[in-house]
């Protein structure tokens, strides 16, 4: 295919080669973002699906294709829906 570049190719072009000194800003960062989680206070608040979309900015689709283990965009990771009420 005309045009066509291999993904390995655009992969090798793009990596990072960190030195242990260069790795250190990063892990300071990262100790920085955990710190901050561990104090935020924990909520006892659902939020609906529409805010959820627009904080992690993702289409409604994409989100239940990372809940549904049969579609390759399944992520263990993600929150399992749940009911808010008997209904």
């Amino acid at each position: 295919m005309a045009g066509h570049i291999d993904i390995n190719t655009r992969l090798a072009a793009h990596e990072v080669h960190l030195a242990p000194q260069n790795i250190t800003p990063y892990l300071e960062r990262l100790e920085a973002i955990l710190q901050t989680f561990q104090r935020s206070p924990v909520l006892d608040e659902a939020i609906r699906l529409p805010e959820v979309l627009s904080i992690v900015g993702l289409s409604k689709s994409t989100w239940y294709a990372r809940l549904n283990a049969r579609l390759p965009g399944y992520d263990a990771r993600a929150p399992k829906p749940f009911k808010l009420g008997t209904s």
